[in-house]
């Protein structure tokens, strides 16, 4: 006899034992894991690289130029920004996926891209600041 209480009908919610039998769901979620460490690392040696400047260039534009300028703390928004995207595609990926299974794997694949993209906006921007801080120097 199988007993439900309301612990199991929590997690079930959550992390759906079908989904992590798909190999492209396990796939995407170990590479988009692996992007997020790695924002994250960067943005955590950047913190130190960088922590003489008084501003940074948070975001360029090649219409505008420079048009968002912040302190070293406002290099933590891309990657917590990252790291919500991460868990609200998990959650609603492993939600839907019983459902409507295409939709679930375009929120992988679209997070997979995201993180990706954002790796590479990240990596430029502490390229361009970490060169203007050490020729000022």
């Amino acid at each position: 006899m199988i007993f439900i209480n309301k612990e199991s009908r929590f997690l079930s919610f959550f992390y759906n034992i079908q989904a992590w039998h798909n190999k492209f769901f396990v796939y995407n979620f170990f590479i988009s894991f692996t992007l997020l460490l790695i924002i994250w690392g960067e943005m955590i040696w950047a913190f130190f690289a960088i922590k003489t400047a008084s501003f940074l260039s948070l975001h360029y534009s090649i219409y505008f130029g420079v048009d968002w300028i912040g302190t070293t703390w406002g290099l933590f928004f891309f990657s917590i920004t990252a790291t919500i995207f991460f868990l609200i595609n998990y959650l609603l990926s492993g939600i839907l996926y019983n459902k409507k299974r295409e939709l679930s794997y375009f929120l992988i694949a679209s997070l997979t891209l995201l993180e990706l993209f954002m790796l590479a906006s990240i990596s430029l921007i502490i390229y361009i600041n970490w060169g203007s801080s050490v020729s000022a120097i």
